[in-house]
């Protein structure tokens, strides 16, 4: 898409954005209804948490999100960084949602995660570590130190004034 949005901005077209939320559940996927009216459908607290973390893209500006269901299982092969912690009506607990960044030892070089992809990820991790740990200035700090290192990181931005306003609350 990325190269696609690019050669159409080039034609002076409109770029079409996109945006993916992927999570791992057990759902009901098939026709459901009546014979007068048949709709195929899917249906369980699956697609619901999978709309969630979709719609995170639009608020970190990001294009690929995926929850911790589907980070645990492919952590090792995936380059991903936490971003938010999210919590879905009617269903207990939370889940952590995650940026995918590039695929590990890839060999198509759009999908491959290089080493920036990596170095912002480790440094969001330990960030994000950081807050939740209730270690809000040493967040901020990391958070700065990214900012510097990749200063149109709008993830890094609005973690670092979320952070921010976490501070000023404690204050």
């Amino acid at each position: 898409m990325k190269r696609l949005n690019a050669k159409w901005t080039s034609e002076g077209r409109t770029p079409m954005p996109m945006r993916i939320g992927v999570h791992c559940a057990n759902v009901v996927v098939g026709n459901v209804g009546s014979p007068q009216r048949l709709s195929y459908t899917v249906m369980g607290d699956g697609v619901n948490i999978a709309s969630r973390v979709e719609g995170l893209n639009k608020q970190f500006g990001t294009s690929i999100c995926i929850s911790d269901s589907v980070y645990e299982q492919v952590a090792d092969r995936v380059v991903a960084r936490p971003l938010q912690r999210l919590s879905v009506k009617g269903r207990h607990g939370e889940f952590l949602v995650y940026e995918l960044l590039g695929i590990v030892d890839s060999d198509d070089p759009e999908l491959k995660g290089d080493e920036r992809d990596i170095a912002r990820c480790k440094m969001t991790t330990m960030a994000m570590a950081y807050l939740t740990g209730g270690h809000v200035a040493e967040a901020l700090d990391l958070y700065e130190k990214l900012l510097s290192k990749f200063p149109d990181d709008k993830v890094a931005r609005l973690m670092r004034d979320h952070a921010t306003k976490q501070a000023l609350s404690k204050s």
